[in-house]
């Protein structure tokens, strides 16, 4: 397997909603997906999985995290040396770095299995606010893993991507568009009632939540002058969910960073204290901040 399809799959299957339950690696029939423990993670994206699998199909062999360690090559336990597809090993447990100083790993001491950690000594920021592990060693798998291009080209890598929002307050109506962090949308604290937004790249949907009331529709347009094409009815809102869908010439993945009155939301996360949504239950939303990272 390509690195970046390694890569591009542990993503995958991080976003998707997960339940960890050992020994298993299976699509259910209410369409959640049953991971098994941290080794398994790795052998399932081998293996074929979420989408399709067989059990220890394409030659890769059913190996726990200690022997899946020691079969990797350029094993290291300089950290700065890390590099986007490597393995990270503890005794007994492993992930896989992903990137930007995110790990993917599964542990059956979360609640949703899997969780994005930040692998401590890599020499990047923890620029996501990640819980910080440290891991005693990392290498290439790559005895299944095709590592030749495991560095992202400058033309996929290093593409920015722009977001545009505006919002209508119940005191002055529409106000003018923000792009990226350069203002937040709102004015004077007055409730916002509504929210449009696009992006240049990709794609985003969005939704809202009524004070008092409940979660309107997501939306995946923007344009103020049909009710359709943004988010809100008129009231005052609460809570604001955002979700960003990263194109196909654009890795690694991207994602929403937004907050309104309260702290930063990644898209729809639930992971480190995040609640899914920006916003507290009952307190009208005045501010609205958002970028794509």
């Amino acid at each position: 397997m390509k690195v970046q399809d390694f890569i591009n799959k542990a993503i995958e299957v991080e976003k998707l909603p997960t339940l960890y339950k050992l020994g298993k690696f299976m699509n259910t029939k209410d369409g959640k997906y049953l991971l098994c423990d941290c080794s398994g993670l790795i052998k399932g994206i081998l293996w074929g999985y979420p989408s399709a699998g067989k059990y220890a199909s394409n030659n890769v062999r059913d190996i726990n995290a200690d022997t899946m360690i020691s079969r990797c090559s350029n094993v290291t336990t300089d950290f700065t040396k890390l590099q986007a597809g490597w393995l990270v090993w503890m005794k007994g447990h492993i992930g896989i770095y992903v990137g930007n100083g995110v790990v993917i790993e599964s542990s059956p001491i979360w609640e949703n299995g899997i969780q994005r950690t930040y692998p401590k000594g890599c020499g990047k920021a923890n620029a996501y606010g990640l819980k910080a592990r440290q891991w005693q060693k990392c290498g290439q798998l790559d005895c299944y893993i095709d590592y030749t291009n495991e560095k992202p080209t400058q033309s996929t890598s290093q593409k920015n991507v722009n977001v545009f929002y505006r919002v209508r307050t119940q005191k002055h109506g529409w106000l003018s568009e923000v792009k990226n962090l350069e203002d937040y949308a709102g004015y004077q604290d007055s409730p916002i009632t509504d929210v449009a937004i696009r992006v240049d790249k990709g794609k985003i949907k969005y939704r809202v939540h009524v004070k008092g009331g409940k979660w309107l529709g997501w939306i995946t347009e923007c344009d103020i002058k049909n009710s359709y094409k943004y988010a809100g009815n008129g009231k005052a809102i609460d809570l604001v969910q955002i979700y960003y869908y990263t194109p196909d010439d654009i890795r690694p993945y991207k994602r929403a960073k937004y907050k309104t009155n309260y702290g930063w939301q990644y898209d729809t996360e639930t992971s480190n204290n995040q609640d899914g949504y920006a916003g507290l239950y009952s307190h009208p939303v005045t501010k609205l901040s958002l970028c794509i990272e």
